[in-house]
């Protein structure tokens, strides 16, 4: 299945390349604010990418959001968390069926761990999917943000 690619610039224009499955979700409004996130979180969830492949290999960083009390906090990440679903976890298998599925499947055979992100944005029973690559690499985001000592 093909992606539908969109580039992003960071206000330290650092560049992110995101590819999206084409015709899954074209009118997904959501995904402004996905964007955001994830350029606004890079190296968290880069980090995050980094550390699930080095202990259970190919997979995606699942970005969900927490429950109504987070909303008190002014910070949008705050009100998200980060884990990390093996691409054989019965979280995935549950929720990628159809062309979605077909398109992870694509992308958890050819991606580059070292290079790029995927990450999963649940809501309502469907997951919005996304292969993210962006400045810094996520070894090097792992290093920096010293998740290795947490």
């Amino acid at each position: 299945m093909e992606s539908r690619t969109t580039t992003l610039v960071d206000e330290d224009d650092n560049e992110f390349v995101v590819h999206t499955p084409r015709g899954v979700g074209d009118d997904v409004a959501d995904e402004p604010a996905h964007h955001k996130l994830i350029v606004g979180h890079w190296q968290d969830i880069a980090a995050a990418s980094h550390l699930g492949f080095k202990r259970y290999g190919i997979g995606a960083v699942i970005v969900q959001e927490r429950d109504s009390r987070a909303d008190e906090v002014e910070h949008d990440f705050e009100a998200h968390s980060l884990s990390y679903a093996p691409a054989n976890s019965n979280w995935i298998m549950e929720r990628s069926h159809g062309p979605i599925g077909q398109w992870l499947d694509d992308q958890f055979q050819s991606y580059d761990p070292n290079e790029m992100v995927l990450v999963l944005f649940p809501a309502d029973g469907t997951v919005h999917a996304y292969a993210v690559e962006g400045t810094p690499s996520p070894p090097y985001a792992f290093k920096l943000t010293r998740a290795q000592y947490n």
